[in-house]
């Protein structure tokens, strides 16, 4: 358990550097369109804001399949 976790760890901070890295070269602002508004924001807030629902999309899937299993197993007994 204890390897498992220091793996998980090093993908953590192996995805927070390539994020960190990625946003301060891209420090200027960009035009972003969306249905009828336009807003200008810098691709920093572009990049967390997209970054933010990529891993909240990704742990409420994790979150639902888990649920799934438990009372799929609980049904089976």
């Amino acid at each position: 358990m204890k390897k498992n976790m220091s793996i998980y760890a090093m993908i953590f901070i192996f995805i927070a550097c390539g994020t960190i890295i990625i946003c301060l070269q891209n420090m200027h602002e960009t035009l972003f369109r969306i249905f009828f508004w336009d807003v200008k924001i810098p691709t920093i807030v572009l990049i967390f804001i997209t970054l933010i629902i990529g891993f909240t999309a990704g742990y409420l899937s994790s979150v639902i399949s888990t649920r799934k299993d438990h009372t799929k197993k609980s049904a089976d007994k």
